[in-house]
């Protein structure tokens, strides 16, 4: 999916791009007039120049899943554990915390791997100079 947004910022090859809301979620709102995501870029981009992003949208749909599925699953486990083994809403508590903590590592180093590979990263495939 190729979104266009307008370089917000720029920092030793890390851009800062806005984007304005896709028209299928004009109604919403939930999110605001604007998005800005940081994307690292090789570009010659500078605020206010608008870009094209190359969103691989299977992926960042899958990474998506990932960081949010695996702490819930390890959230509600971490209840079931506690509640079928200590018997305990203190247990349940410890239990589910402790889980979830472990899965957020979990996340997170898969997101390092995955940074390494470069398949989910956003790429700036134009650069629109502002006059």
């Amino acid at each position: 999916m190729v979104r266009s947004g307008k370089v917000v910022s720029s920092d030793r090859g890390t851009l800062k791009v806005g984007f304005e809301r896709p028209e299928m979620c004009a109604k919403c709102g939930q999110c605001g007039q604007m998005h800005e995501t940081l994307i690292e870029s090789r570009g010659n981009a500078e605020p206010g120049d608008r870009v094209d992003v190359d969103l691989p949208e299977g992926e960042l749909l899958r990474v998506s899943a990932i960081a949010y599925i695996i702490p819930l699953i390890a959230l509600l486990l971490g209840l079931a554990i506690g509640h079928f083994l200590f018997r305990s809403e203190i247990a349940e508590a410890v239990c589910s915390v402790v889980l979830t903590g472990v899965s957020l590592v979990i996340v997170i180093l898969y997101d390092r791997a995955l940074k390494k590979k470069q398949r989910h990263v956003p790429k700036i495939i134009a650069v629109h100079k502002s006059i």
